[in-house]
């Protein structure tokens, strides 16, 4: 009796294809989840309850959910540039052991750290909009499985490491 050929479709490991190094996209998706909720205890502690008691008065609900939303977007873009330019990491990032480097290792420019985070807050999280988020999260997750890179890095030329527990060669001399 012969047996039947497996018909499953092969999947491609995205950390193989990317080396050993590479972080995989829920520890990705963790950190950024991380950053995300620092920032706003940063913004719950900048924006006093009685500046929102007034704003909410003279603007309304809807101005004061714009005004908070803009404000956590902007504050996230600036921050998470800032860390990345400065030491390749942020809050999230650090705890899960993940670093956004230049190929040779360095840290990414500020430039380049600005263009990665706006591109992934519009091309990976739909700028927060649920609806959004849904279809451009979805899309993001398929890419770096497939091809094992996210488009804002591979246009920003930028390599996301997970870091080691080892100490390299170079360090151990």
């Amino acid at each position: 009796m012969t047996s039947l050929p497996n018909l499953e479709r092969e999947t491609v490991d995205a950390d193989a294809t990317r080396g050993d190094d590479a972080p995989g996209p829920w520890r990705r998706f963790l950190a950024r989840g991380i950053d995300e909720w620092a920032v706003g205890v940063v913004l719950s502690v900048l924006i006093p309850s009685s500046f929102t008691v007034r704003y909410v008065r003279e603007n309304g609900t809807v101005g004061m959910w714009l005004f908070s939303y803009s404000s956590f977007w902007l504050l996230s873009i600036v921050i998470e540039a800032i860390l990345l330019a400065s030491f390749g990491t942020t809050l999230g990032k650090r705890l899960l052991g993940v670093r956004v480097e230049q190929p040779d290792g360095q840290p990414p420019s500020f430039s380049e750290a600005l263009q990665r985070t706006v591109r992934c807050w519009v091309f990976g999280m739909g700028l927060g909009f649920p609806l959004f988020f849904f279809f451009t999260g979805a899309l993001s997750y398929h890419q770096l499985r497939r091809d094992g890179i996210t488009p804002w890095d591979r246009a920003t030329g930028l390599v996301v490491r997970r870091r080691s527990s080892e100490p390299s060669a170079a360090t151990s001399q």
